[in-house]
Parts: structure tokens; C-alpha cells; sequence
């Protein structure tokens, strides 16, 4: 929970897990919370994947977790899709886990890839003359 304690702040997070109104975080909510998050991206990547994941846990879905989580916690707040700060990062993650799950995108970046990451076009300067002669 302490990557989403540091990405909402404290009043929301309590306020997103006190069911019982106790004015403090139920645990027992935060678990629910993080199952269905766990639920979620195993269902998903599970069409092309063996989930759960062992650690090391692939980048993009802890990522996503942490995400997802977020999202969710404001809707249990009632925060509306369109004011909820994390919804649309929510929506960017499940169709990039769509594309993992399509093969559109790695699950891991592949380091040995056959084209480089980066190109560099080089040429002669076009910005300076090889004679220098200033005319007045």
C-alpha cells in the first residue's frame, strides 16, 4: 500500500478504505482492493501468460498495479470517471496489457532486438560555408 499512499494523499486513501466510518484505512478493504486490482491483470495477461507472476514481476504490471489501484480507489470515493485524476492512466494501461495480450508490445523490453532503439542520421553541417568569406 505505500505506493499508493504516496501517489494519494493521506485524507483520500482513508476516506477511499474507512467503510465502517471509524475514521481510520479497514485493511480488509485495502486486500479487496489489491485482489481485484491482482484479479484484474491476471485475467488479462493470463490469456498469454502463466499468472501469477514471480518475482522479478514485469515492469508494466507493477505499473499497471499500482495504476489500477489508484483508480479504483477513487471510485470507491464515487469520483466520476471524468474528475477521477487516474482514470484515463487507468484506460492507457488496459490497452496497453490488451496489446501485450495481442502481441503488439512485449511483456519485458527485449534488449537484444535485432533493430537499435536509436538511429543517427549524420551529414556536413549546411549552416556554414567551407570558404568563410563574410561579404559587406
Amino acid at each position: 500500500m505505500s505506493d499508493v499512499n504516496a501517489r494519494i494523499p493521506g485524507p483520500y486513501l482513508v476516506q477511499a478504505l474507512d467503510d465502517n466510518g471509524d475514521g481510520v484505512a479497514d485493511n480488509d478493504v485495502w486486500l479487496g482492493v489489491k485482489n481485484a486490482v491482482e484479479t484484474e491483470i491476471n485475467g488479462t495477461l493470463g490469456q498469454r501468460f502463466k499468472t501469477p507472476f514471480i518475482n522479478p514481476v514485469p515492469a508494466i504490471v507493477l505499473d499497471s498495479a499500482r495504476v489500477l489501484a489508484c483508480d479504483m480507489l477513487y471510485k470507491r470515493r464515487g469520483i466520476a470517471d471524468k474528475e477521477n485524476p487516474w482514470s484515463k492512466q487507468a484506460a492507457d494501461f488496459r490497452a496497453r496489457l490488451a496489446d501485450i495480450v495481442a502481441g503488439k508490445q512485449p511483456l519485458t523490453p527485449d534488449l537484444n532486438r535485432a533493430q537499435p532503439s536509436v538511429s543517427v542520421v549524420s551529414e556536413k553541417s549546411k549552416t556554414t560555408s567551407s570558404q568563410a568569406k563574410i561579404s559587406t
